[in-house]
């Protein structure tokens, strides 16, 4: 998994964003390219959106991991190749949180409707809070967070901000920065408390 996360960062925006205009325009070659790419981020992503529901749920697996597919080839039809705020897999990596999002509060609706416990509920498993550098309401406020993100946070804090919401840890981070682990746990803290703000 590494491995293929690191496959992807060593992709520059360009080369990405020319793969992303040719499977938008049919090259099932640049959209297989671009899927096998990202694969990683998918599968983590569906993981933990699974991890929400109730043991014996298995069957879900396959809905979701759908899903999620099919919301990674609109975010290739919906990103905007001509900026330059957001990456590709920033822009995909929010689609598909909220899609997953979608997908829960879908499921444990019906679950309320046929009488079934909800989690948080009746002293069961508490549902955690969204993290407001990776969850966000809909793709039009993660756009807006994003464009707002830009204007409130330090260079260094943009540059942590980016690589955090691409996956890395902490102490990845802090070594492509050449910076402290601490500096980098100290920013993310002030991002996450900058973003909450927005988000209220």
């Amino acid at each position: 998994m590494t491995s293929q996360i690191r496959e992807v960062n060593s992709i520059d925006a360009d080369a990405i964003n020319t793969l992303v205009i040719a499977a938008r325009n049919g090259d099932d070659a640049a959209y297989t390219r671009l899927l096998e790419s990202y694969e990683p981020l998918i599968i983590s992503i569906v993981k933990n959106a699974l991890s929400f529901l109730p043991p014996g749920e298995g069957e879900c697996a396959e809905e979701f991991r759908q899903e999620a597919d099919i919301k990674f080839y609109e975010a290739i039809l919906s990103y905007n190749t001509e900026q330059n705020n957001t990456s590709f897999g920033l822009y995909a990596k929010i689609c598909l949180k909220n899609k997953m999002i979608s997908l829960l509060r879908s499921y444990y609706a019906r679950r309320r409707v046929a009488g079934g416990d909800i989690p948080g509920e009746n002293g069961s498993d508490t549902m955690t809070a969204p993290d407001p550098c990776e969850l966000v309401a809909g793709e039009e406020e993660a756009k807006i967070l994003l464009e707002k993100a830009e204007s409130i946070l330090s260079p260094l804090e943009k540059s942590i901000f980016s690589l955090y919401t691409d996956g890395k840890k902490p102490h990845e981070i802090a070594s492509e920065l050449s910076v402290t682990q601490k500096s980098v746990e100290n920013a993310i803290y002030r991002i996450k408390k900058k973003l909450r703000k927005i988000l209220l």
